[in-house]
């Protein structure tokens, strides 16, 4: 879907498959949690700022995007005119080296569970000083350390071997490694940290 981003859409809004998609997901998320959906963040943080087909989409049924990582306070201020919204509020998340030579961080994720808990509040320090929202973020999986999200080797099916290794490993990375440390460690951020709330409360319903 990604190819249909461009500078300027080429085909009108009511007819991009992205809108249509993305209709049917809010509709099933509300439905299920009887609750108004008003955010969505990209899987793997896979939206780049030229995507403006898919922006258009999201500005069109939702109050805010949360997809894009950032290096600074002066690359979130060009995401506007980047993505071409005027209304969507776009929520960046701060991408920050913790030392020379080492591999960005966000705050979240494998990088909240494995990353020392000083190190996760000082990023979310770092982008509120850069005039972020600081952003915490969590799967639902991660608050979990029993299992629960996983399945069996033996229900993969005629797969490949090498195929289910992966599958095993990574579930292993994101339902046990680290897992049963994280309410510990959200607690010794939060210390640190003023926590402000849910996304939503960021913005206007």
């Amino acid at each position: 879907m990604r190819e249909l981003a461009a500078k300027k859409l080429a085909v009108p809004l009511e007819e991009l498959p992205e809108l249509h998609v993305l209709r049917r997901a809010i509709d099933a998320l509300e439905a299920a949690s009887g609750r108004k959906v008003l955010g969505f963040r990209a899987p793997r943080f896979s939206l780049k700022p030229e995507d403006r087909a898919h922006f258009a989409a999201l500005e069109r049924h939702l109050a805010y995007d949360s997809s894009l990582t950032v290096a600074d306070g002066t690359e979130a201020r060009g995401l506007r005119a980047a993505t071409g919204v005027t209304r969507l509020a776009l929520l960046p998340v701060l991408r920050r080296r913790p030392a020379p030579g080492l591999p960005a961080l966000r705050t979240g994720g494998a990088a909240l569970k494995y990353a020392p808990a000083p190190l996760t509040a000082r990023s979310l320090r770092a982008a509120a000083e850069a005039g972020l929202a600081p952003q915490l973020y969590l799967h639902p999986y991660e608050f979990l350390a029993d299992g629960a999200f996983r399945f069996p080797v033996a229900e993969m099916g005629d797969i490949a071997l090498r195929r289910k290794a992966f599958l095993w490993a990574r579930q292993l990375h994101r339902h046990a490694l680290g897992n049963a440390a994280l309410p510990g460690k959200l607690r010794r951020i939060a210390a640190e940290v003023e926590i402000g709330g849910r996304l939503r409360e960021l913005v206007a319903a």
